[in-house]
């Protein structure tokens, strides 16, 4: 009850972040920023970007999508991006949700991350993107 209870106020805290979402301003992010926020959170950040256009999700399940999207975007964290490890906060919120929604994730759409993380990355080794 009181996990359920905390879940709550984590996605009434992060629903703020929705304004800050636009798919424009997400891939303007990850053009930025790939490199030094890492394979890992930019395939996470794709993962949960095609899931929420391509996959079989709730009213709930988009929104918080695109609140932890717009968290990623935002300039304003807990950790501001700007400092080193200034994406560890980013990369908790995004690996959270993605454990939550990890069920949604279909092969296509995982084919598709891993096709646009090729963009970002050269050597991308698929075994290594299991979670």
């Amino acid at each position: 009850m009181e996990e359920e209870k905390e879940e709550q106020n984590l996605w009434e805290k992060l629903e703020s972040y929705s304004k800050d979402y636009s798919p424009q301003e997400l891939f303007s992010k990850l053009t930025n920023v790939a490199k030094k926020a890492g394979i890992k959170i930019v395939f996470y950040v794709l993962l949960l970007y095609y899931s929420l256009v391509y996959g079989n999700l709730s009213l709930k399940e988009k929104s918080i999508i695109i609140a932890a999207l717009g968290y990623f975007i935002s300039p304003v964290d807990l950790i501001p991006d700007l400092f080193p490890m200034g994406y560890s906060d980013d990369l908790a919120l995004i690996i959270f949700i993605v454990t939550k929604l990890k069920g949604s994730f279909t092969p296509e759409i995982r084919t598709m991350a891993i096709e646009r993380l090729k963009k970002y990355f050269d050597n991308v080794n698929e075994e290594s993107l299991n979670f």
